[in-house]
């Protein structure tokens, strides 16, 4: 107690004050969305998500086709500069050779309350505009939670449509409100919204770059995927090097740059004859490159909506990865 009385006395009445209205600011939604999506709160003036257990998220827009060859340097930079989740969606459509692209990125801060998550958003957002965005000429936007739901809900349904979060939207439940329920769901496959979709989730990965990227884009159809980028702290990297060290009997050089990452997949196609045909390609283009996908097998409708949600659904599944490899799973 008197360790807290004498931080609160190196802090000013007002700045107490602007404290104890922050953590007011929040709103709580209706007792259905908590349920069913594990979105508690929002912070409608910050654009902020509050998923509970201390969990605080952000999300920004940025285009897909400003990345290009910058992406492994955009990688390598991002675990360089933070420690924090983040988490990278990009969605393609091609239709009639007509490829369209859009990218967001949902930053994860955890903290005992909003006011402390709001220091920290912050901070990492000048951080990244000082050290990656504006060194790398990358144009970023926020989200604004109207925004937000409106690609959340384009994302699953196909369609544009905007929403205000200030005409009731809180009282409704979002699952319902935002996305169409999905169904046939068996062995990673599913259906929504007259789309025939399947999903993978991704379990192994090469030392390398791989070359998927490309290919991806000539699919016709609709892509997305997920990248959950999650670096390790010192600490964190000293344990991993020391467990590797004890299973393999033998000394292992602390060099390797790794990044702990999820690598979600959901691809929706006009038919179900489509879906067979390209699954066979997409498993030949990913074995070709090392990677192992497994269908989402009864955890279809989890892995759908988190990624259609830009993660305010939480759902990941990490695994280790090297930077470069990560960098060349970005568009």
């Amino acid at each position: 107690m008197g360790i807290l009385q004498n931080a609160d006395r190196t802090r000013t009445k007002e700045e107490i004050q602007r404290e104890k209205e922050l953590n007011r600011s929040l709103t709580e939604l209706s007792k259905s969305t908590q349920r069913s999506l594990g979105i508690m709160a929002v912070q409608k003036n910050d654009g902020v998500f509050f998923l509970g257990k201390g969990i605080y998220v952000k999300i920004y827009a940025f285009k897909a086709s400003l990345l290009g060859d910058k992406r492994y340097a955009f990688v390598k930079k991002l675990c360089e500069t933070t420690t924090k989740r983040i988490r990278i969606s990009t969605f393609l459509k091609n239709k009639g050779e007509r490829l369209t692209s859009y990218m967001f990125m949902t930053v994860y801060v955890n903290a005992v309350d909003y006011a402390t998550a709001f220091r920290e958003i912050n901070d990492l957002e000048n951080l990244l505009k000082d050290q990656i965005f504006l060194p790398m000429n990358i144009s970023v936007s926020d989200c604004s939670i109207d925004n937000a739901l409106m690609f959340m809900h384009m994302n699953c349904v196909g369609e544009m449509k905007q929403f205000s979060y200030t005409a009731g939207l809180a009282a409704q439940n979002w699952k319902k409100a935002l996305f169409t329920e999905i169904t046939d769901a068996s062995g990673g496959d599913f259906k929504c919204n007259e789309k025939y979709g399947t999903c993978y989730v991704a379990k192994l990965f090469p030392e390398q770059k791989v070359s998927v990227t490309e290919s991806l884009k000539s699919i016709e159809g609709s892509i997305q995927f997920v990248v959950d980028i999650q670096c390790p702290t010192n600490e964190e990297k000293e344990m991993f090097f020391f467990d590797l060290k004890q299973k393999n009997n033998c000394g292992t050089e602390q060099t390797r740059d790794y990044v702990n990452i999820t690598y979600l997949c959901t691809f929706l196609f006009d038919s179900a004859q489509d879906r067979m045909d390209k699954k066979q390609m997409l498993t030949e283009l990913y074995d070709t490159n090392g990677i192992l996908l497994m269908p989402c097998a009864g955890i279809e409708k989890d892995v759908y909506i988190s990624s259609c949600s830009l993660g305010t659904v939480n759902f990941h599944s990490m695994r280790n990865v090297s930077v470069d490899t990560v960098g060349s799973l970005l568009i």
